[in-house]
């Protein structure tokens, strides 16, 4: 039983450079997929992976490499396998779309959160700064 609960169980892996989620020891990993693809000459990526006990859902960007991990509906945290994991709390009212939606890139230093027709977030992932536009 201690040998399967020690194991790295990979339970996603979007591809090179994409999220990449495993479970083990009891936490979840999340991590950016740095194993170059066979046959392929890519130089060496030094990512960080980010551990957690348990998250509600997270949020990933097709176009971008970074997610958010939602710890609760409204505690997300930002990765990216290079920036500082800090949380970060949003302000939820009643929201039609759940879970968040993310803007389809990285705006410079900032992505945009969509919770529903009357506002939106502008997260500014350097600064660890929220905003809330209505």
């Amino acid at each position: 039983m201690d040998e399967v609960i020690n194991n790295n169980i990979e339970l996603l892996n979007n591809g090179f450079l994409r999220t990449k989620i495993s479970w083990k020891n009891g936490k979840f990993m999340f991590g950016i997929d740095n194993s170059s693809p066979t046959g392929s000459n890519y130089p060496e990526f030094v990512m960080n992976d980010f551990e957690i006990e348990d998250f509600k859902y997270y949020v990933d960007s097709a176009y971008s490499d970074f997610f958010l991990i939602f710890h609760t509906p409204n505690i997300f945290t930002y990765f990216d396998g290079d920036s500082e994991c800090i949380s970060d709390k949003i302000e939820v009212e009643k929201s039609s779309w759940y879970p968040f939606q993310v803007s389809r890139d990285n705006f410079q230093d900032k992505i945009v959160l969509f919770d529903n027709k009357s506002y939106f977030y502008v997260y500014n992932f350097k600064k660890k700064l929220l905003q809330k536009i209505e």
